[in-house]
């Protein structure tokens, strides 16, 4: 349990602003960006459980997706980021706006906006490893949210104090900023965990400006 707790502390710590495995690569303070606001809705369900529906607003944006049925959320406006982690803390998986990152967008203007995914993978893995100094990239390949390509990395990690970690990083760029989603587990659970970082990803919904997000209704179980 000692070690679950530690995984916990130490997700939290790499995702405050000024802090990273390499403090000296990391920025002082959130970069300047879109208003940010996170809004969790919660729906209990008899014979089903309870849901949570983080709604992201961006500027005039708005965007959504559902947290794995299980993991606890906690939303933080101002650090633009929702973490989600199971109630033992075993796995987390995080989701940020990172105005700090960009990448070439495509000339035509397409909304959202889309480059090729070599590309977008050269653009990340530059940072992904000023966050994870010494990490290991094992795999890189591409996952899809709201069907925007997104730069996936599996790395092993280990941290300062020598435990081993497994990661999935996946980048997301749409008009409004990149989206990065991180799964952070001990390298024996990624297989465990694998669905739930796939379900944040396939439930994510981008509305472009001017739209406005009608959130579906989940039906219950007779």
């Amino acid at each position: 349990m000692r070690h679950f707790a530690f995984l916990t502390l130490l997700t939290l710590w790499l995702l405050v602003p000024g802090h990273s495995a390499n403090a000296q690569s990391a920025p002082g303070a959130p970069p300047a960006g879109l208003p940010f606001r996170v809004d969790i809705i919660h729906t209990d369900l008899p014979g089903v459980g309870e849901f949570h529906r983080p709604v992201l607003t961006v500027g005039t944006n708005e965007l959504y997706f559902m947290a794995p049925q299980g993991f606890r959320v906690e939303a933080n406006s101002e650090l633009r980021r929702v973490y989600m982690e199971v109630p033992d803390g075993r796995a987390s998986i995080t989701l940020r706006l990172r105005p700090d990152l960009s990448v070439p967008l495509s000339p035509l203007p397409v909304v959202p906006p889309t480059v090729p995914v070599p590309t977008l993978h050269d653009a990340f893995r530059e940072p992904l490893l000023r966050q994870y100094p010494g990490g290991r990239i094992l795999e890189e390949y591409e996952l899809r949210a709201d069907g925007l390509p997104g730069a996936t990395f599996d790395l092993d990690w280990k941290t300062p104090t020598g435990l081993g970690l497994r990661i999935r990083v996946c980048y997301v760029p749409t008009s409004v900023g990149v989206f990065e989603f991180v799964l952070l587990v001990d390298p024996g659970l990624i297989t465990e965990f694998h669905g739930a970082f796939n379900n944040v990803l396939t439930t994510f919904r981008f509305v472009p400006p001017g739209t406005k997000l009608k959130m579906p209704t989940i039906p219950s179980r007779s």
